[in-house]
């Protein structure tokens, strides 16, 4: 080839713009290298999205039916959702959902039709329906979580203390939101004594004291505004509660003598921190609050890790003694962790490669390809900073993969440079340089797309695997595509300027033998080179034998989609029956916090105690406010004490903690799916499905290789239930549903009101004092207001205990009961579903209910049908790229064939 206009002899004649433009990209790559947004795994984006909706006193099953199915089919209207899943529990909704693969339009579009139409079915909700809320940050990763301990404090002071730490580091620029966590909602509470209501003859009920306070209140700006000449003037009603004597003054109803009846002749107020708490943290055993630290897109996870640390090491300077700050996620840590493991790997594979040229083809040849590598990669660096991509567990994956084959391009340009210069009349190195490479440009270029088509179809697939995956194939494209033009413009220039020729180089008497030892080698391949094509039925006929038996054992390999992250965390999830309150909760979680003190491998662990902590790791979803739920982050030493802790602690905390459900579980990569193994049952009787899931139970119990087997309906907990006597009701001007509020107001407790304390509103909760509602008898004596006349609630109805479904989960507009497990480790969770599936074989299954399989089983089936069909096109380019080198079918088919 001697193109005048060919890539390389315009590198060689523009040779000062070459340089020029080649220190400007290293100039680049070395800014984009510092500069470049840092994070520790890909951005999937806010593909998942969470609606949680209040409705205190609603079974499940109201909820379900008047909630949870309204908010779903209102969900389903947006187009770009895929999948709608709500767990309804007595009291609350909570509906997820989550992107559609295919979708069309944007994620933030589809966050805004959202919210617009939740906006929008609040009016079709029951009126009972306290709040609504969207969070379309589900999917948000705290970057950072610092916690606040100091034992024999109060709450008060370590939230005092959060506080502080979170207005400092609210003004990092890397932060986006700093939240504190853990902190205790502060109450007012307003405790009737139903002996004194009793004494009135009924005239002061619970449900007028409620009414009297939220008919008092009005809050501050909620008077509008009134003409007044040419001027505008705003109402401001004073008439709202500022302290607690504000409430204990006021008037709530008359007595039979027609005197006023205030709110303290017939309750206590008192102010505090709710009792029970809805939530509680601890670390290491100690109660704590947290500030937890998300970053902004874009920005560097290594200067806000510098700088967030900085901040609490300055803080803690000027706090009282045995206060401690506490980072217990340092997510900049464990990316600066994987960055250097990739630097590390990269200085390896350098002097590798340095030793091994050194030995084969000489210094000079060493040096070169050992300069041209790193410019390949500050090269790439650049086109990373300049596309928008950032450093990150896949980007460092597809640069580590794409070092074999940018070495190889550097080494075969190199190899035959020198080859070119040897030759006799082969004229001066420089038109060497130019010939040689020129040699190669179509080879190079064809081999280099053939690699390319191979893992550029990553970038387009869709759903969360394909967000995973993305920087997987750009990055290993883009470094492949700049080693092509490094390797077509820098080399050639770099050898014509250093390299010799091979006969020109002295070698030594290891060099010498090296090469004997490759002539033989060499010999040896071309004897049996001529022995194959003497005898291509037999050569043909032992590959054909050699891919059957490959083929043939890939099933004995399993399947696993993606392999556990190599973290030194782990996770515990606690369940307790359903119906448990938080405090036995909190006691089991200290069990296992007893038996982790002891662990020598464990570095510290923090307790999030009636929810999910914050996001920590991109897919280890938090679970929504659950009073019978702990979930337990545990830091360890290493990656070597995480793997030997996690097997041994599930086998300890099954037999420490019995009356709990234990799950210890490493952390995974991918996009999130919960539990491995995961058996679906649709349907609509519950009790249809609670048997055929107690046959999935059974089976997987059986199975070797799987532990912790759960159903998400749980348990069927007893309820308090109020029957009310409809017709006698009616006689007293009662409702039903008049009267189960009264009931629920008194035991139960409502938010009837607030109080204003500065900027901060209070809430002012309603119900009877705690040493008169021991239970059901108490409950009957109460009494209920109708028609101006009081009656004692036994009037009207009785009090009974009745089991009652505690969850009721659909997916996709069908109740669906899933069974789930995990793999014990002994085997992959696709070789336990695999034998699940044999035993349910022959499981009877009634008309109207299905089984389906969901978990890694679903989601690997659902990537490799995507892969599949983006590799197909792939493939049919491939083709294409070897018919325009080869221009011949034949070397084609052999070339795949060789594949």
């Amino acid at each position: 080839m001697n193109n005048k206009n060919s890539l390389t002899r315009l590198a060689f004649r523009f040779k000062p713009v070459t340089y020029l433009l080649s220190a400007l990209l290293m100039l680049v790559g070395v800014v984009g290298l510092f500069t470049m947004s840092r994070r520790e795994d890909p951005d999937l984006q806010g593909r998942f999205g969470q609606i949680i909706a209040l409705y205190p006193g609603a079974t499940a099953a109201q909820v379900e039916e008047l909630v949870a199915e309204r908010i779903e089919r209102t969900l389903r209207e947006v187009d770009d959702i895929g999948v709608v899943e709500s767990v309804s529990r007595p009291g609350v909704a909570v509906v997820g959902f989550e992107a559609a693969d295919n979708m069309t339009g944007t994620l933030a579009k589809m966050m805004d039709d959202v919210r617009e139409r939740v906006g929008d079915v609040r009016a079709d909700l029951p009126g009972g329906v306290t709040a609504v809320s969207v969070n379309d940050r589900f999917t948000d990763t705290s970057a950072l979580i610092v916690a606040v301990t100091k034992p024999g404090g109060t709450d008060r002071e370590r939230e005092a203390l959060a506080k502080r730490l979170r207005e400092r580091l609210r003004i990092l620029p890397e932060v986006a939101e700093a939240r504190l966590l853990g902190e205790q909602t502060e109450t007012v509470t307003v405790a009737l004594s139903s002996q004194k209501l009793a004494q009135l003859g009924g005239t002061v009920t619970p449900d007028t004291v409620a009414n009297a306070l939220a008919r008092k209140n009005v809050l501050s700006g909620t008077g509008g505004s009134a003409q007044s000449g040419e001027s505008r003037l705003s109402l401001a009603p004073t008439s709202e509660f500022r302290t607690e004597s504000d409430l204990l003054s006021l008037v709530v109803g008359t007595s039979d003598t027609n005197f006023p009846v205030y709110l303290r002749d017939v309750a206590t107020v008192t102010r505090g921190y709710a009792d029970p708490a809805t939530f509680r943290m601890r670390v290491s055993g100690e109660p704590a609050v947290a500030v937890t630290v998300t970053m902004r897109k874009g920005r560097n996870i290594s200067a806000l890790g510098e700088k967030a640390k900085a901040v609490v090491a300055e803080l803690q300077k000027s706090v009282p003694s045995g206060t401690a700050f506490t980072v217990i996620n340092d997510l900049p840590r464990s990316v600066e962790g994987r960055i250097e493991g990739f630097f590390h790997e990269l200085y390896l594979a350098v002097g590798i490669i340095f030793g091994v040229m050194l030995l084969f083809m000489g210094w000079r040849s060493a040096l070169l390809v050992g300069a041209i590598l790193p410019i390949s990669l500050v090269a790439t660096f650049a086109t990373m900073w300049v596309t928008g991509r950032d450093i990150q567990q896949m980007s460092v994956a597809a640069l580590i993969i794409a070092l074999a084959l940018v070495v190889d391009n550097a080494i075969v340009v190199l190899d035959n440079i020198e080859e070119k210069m040897s030759e006799e009349g082969a004229g001066s190195r420089e038109e060497a340089a130019i010939i040689g490479t020129e040699a190669l440009t179509a080879p190079l270029i064809t081999s280099n797309m053939v690699a390319i088509l191979g893992f550029l179809p990553l970038a387009f697939l869709p759903g969360g695997v394909g967000d995973f995956v993305r920087d997987l194939g750009v990055v290993t494209s883009l470094s492949l595509a700049i080693s092509v033009l490094i390797n077509l413009t820098i080399t050639p220039l770099l050898c014509a300027r250093f390299l010799r020729a091979a006969n020109e180089e002295k070698k030594t008497a290891v060099q010498k033998w090296l090469d004997r030892g490759i002539s033989s080698l060499r010999d040896g391949k071309a004897g049996l080179a001529q022995w194959s094509l003497r005898r291509p039925g037999i050569v043909v006929a032992i590959a054909a034998l050699a891919v059957f038996g490959s083929v043939s054992l890939l099933p004995r390999l399993g399947k696993a989609f993606f392999p556990p992250a190599e973290r030194d965390q782990f996770v515990i999830d606690v369940w307790l029956p359903e119906g448990r309150d938080i405090t036995a909760t909190g006691a089991a979680a200290a069990s296992v916090e007893t038996v982790l003190g002891k662990e020598k491998g464990v570095r510290s662990f923090v307790s999030y105690i009636g929810q999910g902590g914050p996001r920590f790791y991109y897919n280890v979803s938090p679970e929504a406010p659950t009073p019978n739920y702990a979930q337990i982050v545990v830091n360890t030493q290493s990656l070597d004490a995480t793997d030997a802790m996690v097997p041994r602690l599930q086998k300890t905390l099954r037999q420490t903690v019995p009356q709990a459900r234990v799950t210890v579980k490493k952390l995974e990569q991918g996009a999130p799916i919960g539990a491995p193994i995961a058996v679906r049952i649709t349907g609509a009787d519950t009790k249809t499905l609670r048997k055929l899931a107690a046959e999935v139970k059974e089976a997987l119990n059986a199975t070797p290789g799987a532990t912790s087997v759960y159903d998400n309906f749980a348990e069927r907990p007893l309820r308090l239930q109020v029957d009310v006597d409809e017709d006698r009701a009616a006689l007293l001007g009662l409702s039903a549903q008049g009267v189960a509020r009264q009931a629920r107001l008194a035991f139960s407790g409502e938010t009837v009101t607030f109080l204003r304390d500065g900027d901060e509103q209070i809430p002012v909760d309603l119900r009877v004092a705690a040493g008169e509602r021991r239970g059901p008898a108490d409950l009957l004596d109460l009494y209920v207001n109708g028609n101006g006349v009081a009656v004692p609630l036994r009037s009207v109805a009785s009090v009974s205990l009745a089991p009652e479904d505690a969850r009721i989960v659909r997916r996709n507009a069908e109740r669906t009961l899933t069974v789930s497990a995990y793999s014990d480790g002994s085997r992959l969770a696709s070789d336990v579903l695999t034998d699940v599936q044999k035993r349910l074989a022959n499981v009877s299954v009634p008309a109207g209910y299905g089984v389906s399989y969901g978990g890694e089983n679903e989601e690997a089936g659902d990537s490799f049908t995507q892969m599949i069909t983006v590799f197909a096109v792939a493939f049919v380019f491939n083709i294409v790229i070897l018919m325009v080198q080869f221009n011949d079918a034949a070397i084609v088919a052999a070339v795949l064939s060789a594949v």
